[in-house]
């Protein structure tokens, strides 16, 4: 069978199908100074541009031509019922859904509502030894850090499952290099575990191919139409409430002379998240150093002070894997919605 000209962006119809329902679909990209402790943020809605998609995006607007992305690890796309077949193998038990702790009336002032906090080079190689000590990946150890906050702080469930999207950049050729490059598979992690024991899963589940098994369902019923997808996910949304989606932009290297950028500027995004995905964040390394953002669905019922809150609490349960030396934190002023350097 001839291989098509390009595939299509089989996300965009879920994005857009939140819109009927008042869910919002915006993508938030932060622009850090750690000289200045200042956050420009820039915003490209999911339905265009998946998150690199957004960056490439951003760095046309503001001049950046030197940068190095993470390399793409797709290489060919598989058949349907070859995918099919591998993720019956894998398959995961039911998650139950979500219960998270009452939150009361606290509504998030903030704009846009997302804390972010940034650590230094040292820490981030710190963090990465102790991550290869474990024999895990950096990534890994800070999905089990959020993990371990979510549970600490917000759920009251005996676990639950994430959303954990997977780039599929170099095996898809779509029409524009913005558009959403990606799959992805659900994780169920009991309340409490180990980094190496979530790496197992994660690997189980990406040797599966069970990334490429969802984006095959979500190209089937988009080819259905719009109206088709937006009846399935507004089913979606009020059936099960998973505990968000775990979100890893991983490791750039970019040269901001002669851009709009800072001359130290750091990088981070996090995605929209939704009433039935409510922790939404990303993970970010640029030039050495990593970022976190956090951002929380109003259905939790938080404040901007208790998001920064649970971001503190993820920084330090990631700072607590580290050598003393490389623990002291570099307290600096805060505003609202914003955690700053540590």
């Amino acid at each position: 069978m001839t291989a098509p000209a390009f595939h299509p962006d089989v996300a965009a119809p879920w994005f857009r199908a939140r819109a009927p329902l008042g869910i919002d679909d915006t993508m938030y990209f932060a622009v850090i100074d750690p000289v200045s402790g200042q956050v420009r943020w820039e915003s490209v809605p999911h339905r265009e541009a998946d998150g690199i998609g957004g960056f490439l995006r951003l760095f046309r607007r503001w001049g950046v031509t030197r940068f190095a992305a993470p390399p793409a690890r797709a290489q060919t796309v598989p058949g349907l019922w070859q995918s099919w077949r591998a993720a019956r193998r894998a398959s995961q038990p039911v998650a139950p859904s979500a219960q998270w702790r009452p939150g009361g009336a606290g509504v998030a002032l903030g704009r846009p509502p997302i804390s972010v906090c940034w650590f230094s080079r040292a820490q981030t190689r710190a963090l990465t030894e102790q991550a290869q000590a474990r024999q895990v990946s950096l990534a890994t150890l800070v999905f089990w850090a959020l993990h371990e906050t979510v549970m600490a702080r917000l759920a009251l469930s005996s676990g639950g499952s994430w959303f954990y999207p997977v780039s599929l950049r170099g095996a898809l050729r779509l029409p524009s290099e913005e558009h959403n490059h990606a799959g992805g598979f659900y994780v169920t992690l009991p309340r409490r575990l180990s980094a190496v024991a979530l790496q197992q899963h994660l690997r189980e589940s990406l040797r599966a191919g069970r990334h490429w098994w969802l984006w095959h369902q979500a190209h089937l019923v988009s080819r259905l139409g719009q109206a088709v997808v937006n009846r399935i996910y507004r089913r979606l949304v009020s059936r099960h409430c998973h505990l968000g989606s775990f979100s890893v932009l991983g490791e750039w290297w970019l040269g901001t002379r002669g851009t709009l950028l800072p001359p130290q500027a750091l990088l981070c995004a996090c995605g929209p998240g939704s009433p039935n995905h409510p922790v939404a964040n990303g993970m970010m390394i640029t030039n050495g150093r990593l970022a976190l953002a956090l951002r929380l669905d109003p259905v939790l019922g938080l404040d901007d002070a208790a998001r920064d809150a649970c971001l503190a609490h993820w920084r330090d349960v990631l700072l607590a894997q580290c050598p003393p030396s490389e623990n002291a934190r570099q307290t600096g002023p805060q505003k609202q919605g914003v955690t700053h350097s540590v």
